[in-house]
């Protein structure tokens, strides 16, 4: 039997790599003290505790009720309890209600982020940083005038001048939110997730984070109070364009492009649920970075001859995408980014329409030459309805197997029986047939 020496240094920096990651996942789960359900990591002062995240067996589950004591005892000492860590309740879906103490100062990231039932939020009123004053069932950083979390039943009140990063994400029975004029920053994916039907962006706003209205798939319109001078909803477009650059920066299902956009910007539709068709104007030049990444419903999409320039994964992750119309006269030429454009996207299914006299330029050309179906667009059809009658079925098949043995010529026939554009009729276009009509 060979035996694996590890006296090569590359295979000892492996292993410890791997020891490593190994151990990142075990303490990730693990936590110094539970009471009363609640998981605690010892701070490092020795005196105090953070409620931490807990993957034993799963975050929380089940748990209906966080009331976060002021101290916890352990052995003979009490502990101040401190701080909500990073994560500390995410994704509990079970959890209804939240108490923090006056002791609380410190809240992590995503600490009541995905909680789907939160409906109750409070702050010990004596606590000197955080408050959920009037009853707002939310929690606010005092000082600042930040919302930190919030749930379904939040009413965003006086003094609130920023709804941070994550605050209501994975929120989903918030239908509706009104958002007082008097806010300026909305935060990074501080909606996404939620049931959200429409928003009106109010009159002092001055910053929305990227993903701010992400996986909404009831968001339907977008509008921004009309004495916004930073942003706009310029032709009942439901998006929120910035106003000096004709950038379009967040897009819903419903939105029309307009044409005066410019460009798509970051994300503006990244992790956009219900968008299933799109015409981008002759007016857009270029395509942002994560534009349209992981916008689960996208099928169809028009790219107009104007847009020379595409972000990283543009495309990225649109896993539905079954058509794409692409009228550039100069198709990207394999910059870095544009190598990733379509990454994700099923491109031995998807059809790419081109200009006939250009199908060949497409072909040989980053990242167009990916996709399998090339095709002229003035001659737009289903992809593998080779009899013409409106649907892909065994019927198909076996029309493409008579072309193959001569029985038949692609004269005897309304649809292309080539589809994979290749120029011969053969066993591979029977495959793709077949294929398409398991994933029907």
């Amino acid at each position: 039997m060979k035996k694996i020496s590890l006296n090569n240094k590359w295979c000892q920096a492996a292993l410890a790599f791997l020891c490593c990651a190994w151990m990142g996942i075990f303490t990730a789960q693990a936590y110094d003290v539970l009471a009363d359900g609640i998981a605690y990591n010892i701070n490092p002062d020795s005196s105090s505790l953070t409620v931490t995240y807990t993957q034993l067996p799963g975050n929380y589950e089940g748990l209906t009720s966080a009331i976060v004591p002021a101290t916890v005892t352990i052995g003979e000492k009490n502990y101040q309890v401190t701080a909500l860590g990073d994560y500390a309740f995410y994704g509990c879906e079970s959890l209804t209600t939240v108490v923090l103490p006056e002791s609380i100062s410190k809240i992590g990231d995503r600490a009541l982020a995905q909680c789907a039932a939160l409906d109750s939020i409070s702050v010990d009123e004596n606590n000197f940083i955080f408050d959920s004053r009037g009853g707002c069932n939310a929690v606010i950083e005092s000082n600042w005038g930040r919302l930190m979390a919030g749930c379904h039943k939040t009413t965003i009140a006086n003094g609130v001048y920023e709804i941070c990063a994550y605050a209501f994400a994975g929120s989903n029975r918030l239908t509706a939110i009104d958002i007082p004029y008097w806010v300026e920053k909305i935060g990074y994916e501080a909606f996404a997730g939620t049931a959200l039907e429409t928003v009106e962006l109010p009159a002092y706003l001055l910053e929305l984070g990227y993903r701010a209205f992400a996986q909404c798939p009831n968001l339907a319109q977008i509008t921004v109070d009309e004495r916004n001078e930073k942003y706009d909803s310029r032709d009942s477009c439901n998006a929120v364009v910035e106003t000096s650059t004709g950038t379009l920066v967040a897009g819903c299902k419903a939105t029309a492009i307009p044409s005066t956009v410019e460009k798509i910007g970051y994300e503006a539709f990244s992790g956009c649920a219900g968008l299933t068709e799109l015409v981008i104007p002759d007016s857009v030049n270029t395509i942002g970075h994560y534009a349209f990444r992981d916008a689960p419903d996208l099928q169809v999409v028009d790219i107009p001859t104007t847009a020379n320039t595409f972000g990283d994964r543009a495309f990225g992750g649109c896993t539905g995408l079954k058509k794409v119309y692409a009228r550039l006269r100069t198709p990207e030429t394999g910059s870095y980014y544009a190598l990733s454009t379509f990454q994700g996207v099923p491109v031995t299914t998807c059809l790419l329409l081109v200009d006939a006299d250009l199908i060949e330029t497409y072909r040989v050309t980053a990242p167009w030459k990916d996709f399998l179906m090339i095709q002229d667009m003035d001659h737009d059809y289903i992809i593998g309805d080779v009899t013409g009658d409106g649907k892909v079925d065994v019927a198909d098949v076996n029309a493409i197997i008579n072309i193959i043995l001569k029985n038949k010529t692609q004269d005897d026939y309304p649809g292309i029986a080539d589809i994979d554009g290749n120029g011969i009729v053969d066993v591979s276009d029977v495959n793709m047939v077949i294929n398409i009509i398991l994933k029907a």
